[in-house]
């Protein structure tokens, strides 16, 4: 949302946008009610973080799709975001196998994404 306003800023009604957002990864690990009814602070404070920004980025791409819509501005969007299955999801976790499997998420993007950054490469280069 920063960016698209940064683009308003420069040039105030835009007839072409781009907007490439590249996640750090959506955690899919589910917080179920049986295990969460007693965590207190202490039991939250290392998740609720995880849920403040998988909540915010939700948020932002959802308010980039509306917001955008009625304007009439050609808004490319392109959203890069994996899925971390659990166990995927420490980003804090600095373990070698951690970082190679952060990588290998990493190239799984881009290979679900290929099309997609394609595109926007050609679009760059215009």
């Amino acid at each position: 949302m920063c960016a698209y306003v940064e683009a308003l800023s420069q040039a105030p009604a835009p007839a072409d946008v781009i907007v490439v957002s590249i996640g750090t990864g959506q955690a899919m690990t589910p917080i179920r009610y049986h295990d969460a009814k007693g965590w207190g602070r202490f039991g939250w404070a290392p998740r609720i973080l995880d849920v403040v920004f998988d909540g915010v980025s939700d948020t932002i791409d959802y308010q980039l799709t509306w917001l955008l819509r009625p304007a009439g501005v050609a808004l490319r969007r392109y959203r890069l975001q994996a899925e971390l299955a659990p166990g995927q999801d420490a980003l804090d976790d600095a373990r070698p196998a951690n970082i190679a499997r952060l990588k290998g998420v990493g190239a799984e993007i881009v290979r679900q994404n290929d099309a997609a950054i394609t595109a926007l490469a050609r679009e760059l280069a215009r």
